[in-house]
């Protein structure tokens, strides 16, 4: 689903003043499949770093994180 969110912003121009601008977004994504590890803090503060993993990597991408922290590109 994060990556089909990225790809319609980046298909829609945005027109401003007359001018066509291209808009890019980067995502960051956390998950996990053990509800009792799903702690809202913990999910927040993986999906932040997965989002400048995503920056720091070229920008205009969604990059994951596991509750293991580590950032993986989709």
């Amino acid at each position: 689903q994060a990556e089909r969110l990225r790809a319609a912003v980046s298909n829609c121009p945005f027109a401003f003043g007359g001018v066509q601008i291209v808009v890019t977004c980067s995502l960051g994504v956390a998950w996990t499949d053990t509800p009792e590890a799903a702690k809202a803090t913990l999910l927040v503060h993986r999906a932040d770093e997965a989002l400048y993993a995503a920056k720091n990597r070229g920008r205009d991408r969604v990059e994951s994180a596991d509750l293991a922290g580590a950032a993986l590109a989709c």
